[in-house]
């Protein structure tokens, strides 16, 4: 899909080009809407961009992680809503701090 998108983007920039080329007007107002034109293609190559690296597989890497911190952060993060819900978070861990591998 992002061919699809990029081919037609490519071939806006390359005539927008030709077009500045042969107008070559000192018209200010012309300058600023061809400009414009190409800010914004260039916006949208750049989104098409974004995707296609967004749907790349990423390179994961296994790491240490302590569980606990984990856990505090997201209680600490869900806390208020939850309270407005009138729902309590209670944490019932183990005391000794251990750290394990995530998978």
């Amino acid at each position: 899909m992002a061919h699809e998108v990029k081919n037609p983007i490519n071939a806006i920039v390359l005539h927008l080009q030709l077009l500045q080329n042969k107008l070559q007007q000192d018209d200010p107002e012309t300058r600023r809407h061809m400009d414009i034109i190409g800010d914004e293609i260039h916006r949208l190559d750049r989104v098409v961009q974004i995707l296609v690296d967004f749907t790349r597989p990423q390179d994961l890497r296994l790491e240490d992680l302590d569980l606990r911190s984990v856990l505090d952060s997201v209680a600490v993060l869900a806390t208020p809503d939850a309270a407005r819900h009138k729902v309590r978070i209670v944490q019932d861990l183990p005391n000794q701090r251990t750290r394990g591998l995530i998978r």
